[in-house]
């Protein structure tokens, strides 16, 4: 299933040198069968190895399962990890909402496929699931991609996205319902910026290091964003705001967030999956002390304020949640005027696997 274009095939060295002789010949479709790679210790688990910023092609049958592999490194941990998988590409035309699944899993690819990380549906034919820089760490994950009723063609995209921002630089990124990514601005006595090389330090005597502002740019989707000093925030608590391309673009304006007097360390810019996933640029100002900076002050119409407390909670999106004896956690769902020709049905997992029937 070759498309038009450069289509590729590389050779690493071993533990000696090799001669080898290629050939290429055209064959039929149905005769045709992409590599595999042996990814797991278990001889009897096949599944591709993705590569970063490049597109992998792939189709599934009704009900198939497609597995596929990376390796988080040491270097990798100062980014966000997203995985996409599209159908909308060339003349490949998809309306199925739940035309595929997309499954995350971490060290192993257990066979029962059950995991908290995954997106089985979407009205942009696009599914993806994204690791912030604060929760990736070093070691294997793997994503299985799950047909539907029907056969799909698909495409599948791995991306790091930088976390640690400098002064100007533009980062590209994406965020769906129940997710959050961070991005952040460091400063202190070795911090410089990308532009000019100097450091941040306005003076000798000076315990804070000036201003920062990130500029969010929202094209397709909307989101919620927020902003905290020294430690990245973990959920969604005010004050925090919401924006959405069609807002921007109906305005004509880009949403900003200020972070004033910052002191030595890392301050954190958080972007929060709204009722859709959002595809975003974000970029960093760095700002004198003397500067006008105001921080972000919370828009209670976002959310309103009786939902402050809860978490909210979208279609097709899992959340992973946890109590303490005899307490209460609360949720909250938006219902469209589309969703309520739908049945609804909530579904609530024990993930300590305990046969206490009354444990919740």
């Amino acid at each position: 299933n070759a498309e038009y274009g450069l289509q590729y095939v590389s050779f690493q060295g071993s533990e000696s040198c090799s001669e080898y002789e290629l050939t290429l010949e055209a064959i039929a479709a149905d005769e045709c069968f992409e590599l595999e790679h042996e990814c797991l210790e278990d001889c009897s688990v096949l599944c591709d190895i993705l590569q970063f910023d490049h597109f992998h092609y792939d189709h599934c049958s009704p009900n198939e399962w497609k597995d596929y592999m990376f390796e988080v490194k040491e270097e990798h941990l100062e980014n966000n990890l997203i995985v996409e998988v599209d159908t909308a590409f060339g003349d490949n035309v998809v309306t199925d909402f739940e035309a595929v699944g997309l499954y995350m899993f971490r060290d192993t690819l257990p066979s029962d496929r059950k995991t908290d990380k995954f997106n089985v549906f979407s009205a942009e034919m696009s599914w993806s699931i994204a690791v912030n820089s604060h929760e990736l760490t070093v070691g294997n994950y793997f994503f299985s991609v799950k047909c539907g009723m029907s056969p799909v063609k698909f495409r599948m995209l791995a991306q790091l996205t930088t976390a640690h921002m400098t002064e100007g630089e533009r980062v590209a990124g994406v965020v769906c319902p129940g997710e959050i990514m961070y991005h952040y601005a460091q400063v202190g006595d070795t911090t410089t910026t990308a532009s000019s090389g100097h450091k941040m330090l306005l003076s000798e005597s000076s315990t804070t290091y000036g201003h920062a502002k990130f500029t969010i740019q929202v094209h397709s989707g909307n989101l919620f964003y927020l902003s905290r000093h020294e430690h990245p925030p973990l959920k969604l608590i005010p004050p925090y705001q919401s924006t959405s391309y069609i807002e921007q673009m109906s305005t004509n304006t880009l949403s900003e967030i200020g972070i004033c007097d910052m002191t030595a360390g890392q301050h954190y810019l958080a972007l929060k999956g709204g009722t859709e996933c959002s595809h975003y640029e974000v970029t960093l100002a760095l700002m004198g002390e003397t500067e006008a900076c105001e921080e972000l002050q919370h828009d209670a119409q976002a959310a309103g304020n009786a939902y402050d407390s809860m978490t909210h909670l979208y279609p097709g999106h899992s959340i992973v949640g946890s109590c303490e004896a005899n307490s209460f956690t609360d949720y909250y769902l938006n219902i469209s005027s589309m969703d309520a020709e739908s049945n609804f049905v909530l579904e609530v997992h024990d993930a300590l696997n305990d046969i206490d029937t009354s444990a919740i």
